[in-house]
């Protein structure tokens, strides 16, 4: 268990320094009006002198992340070495190339924290592989590609000024709204469902009480205009869907 999570949190720093000293070395950092909820520290910007030590940081984390995931692998066999290798390519292409693609902008942050690391860490905890485990990736697959997908909306004009091609600002923000309130509704739909099937129990359904906060986040984006910025409070509720969903869920299975 150890393993897992020294490998997830490695996945995790390495990621975020690329995208650090990405965004640094690109001009956004320069350019952004900054929120609780845009990307990065902003340490780089006020300490240029850190940028040698955060790519050691990316590059020394997925190092880490590399070893311990070999390791598991051959500890727990092949299928895990596909679920890795997949991670590891969304890892490394992010920064550069996902963030210039509207579907790979929104759906790989979500398809590394959901799938990926949910079904790569059942497999690595040595658990057979089991749809009720692939279903239930599904809630932080969509909650995760929520959370950025709303957080990119302020930082919208700074992101197109540095070659970026992400939903909203392909498709504007009225799309990015309604791509959110379907994949809220797919969140709870997979409860309903995996509860219906009998894949979860029937207190997963307490994860509903989220269904509050998601109405109030709808509530504020349908009335959003083009090229319109949701309040911080807005962004907080949408950061607890996120986080709090997937941690309910997690809570009813461990209950049950």
């Amino acid at each position: 268990m150890l393993a897992v999570l020294i490998a997830g949190l490695a996945a995790h720093i390495s990621v975020n320094a690329f995208n650090e000293a990405a965004d640094f070395q690109n001009g956004l950092d320069a350019t952004t009006q900054r929120t609780p909820f845009s990307g990065g520290s902003g340490v780089l910007p006020a300490h240029p002198e850190l940028l040698s030590a955060v790519r050691r940081l990316a590059w020394g984390s997925l190092w880490v992340l590399v070893m311990v995931g070999a390791w598991l692998v051959a500890l727990r066999g092949w299928p895990l070495l596909w679920l890795g290798a997949l991670g590891l390519l969304l890892l490394l292409s992010y920064s550069r190339h996902l963030v210039r693609s509207p579907w790979g902008s929104l759906l790989a942050p979500g398809l590394a924290f959901g799938p990926v690391m949910v079904v790569g860490a059942h497999l690595a905890l040595g658990a057979p592989l089991d749809v009720r485990v692939c279903w239930a990736s599904l809630v932080p697959f969509f909650g995760v590609n929520n959370l950025l997908l709303l957080n990119q909306l302020p930082d919208m004009r700074a992101d197109q000024a540095v070659g970026r091609r992400n939903w909203p600002i392909v498709f504007g923000t009225r799309a990015a709204v309604h791509a959110h309130g379907l994949m809220s509704m797919a969140m709870g739909g997979v409860v309903l469902l995996g509860v219906g099937l009998g894949w979860f129990p029937v207190l997963s359904l307490g994860v509903l009480v989220m269904a509050w906060p998601a109405w109030q986040v709808w509530r504020e984006l349908k009335r959003l205009p083009e090229l319109g910025v949701p309040s911080h409070a807005c962004l907080g509720r949408n950061v607890a869907l996120a986080v709090g969903t997937p941690a309910l869920l997690a809570l009813s299975l461990v209950w049950s």
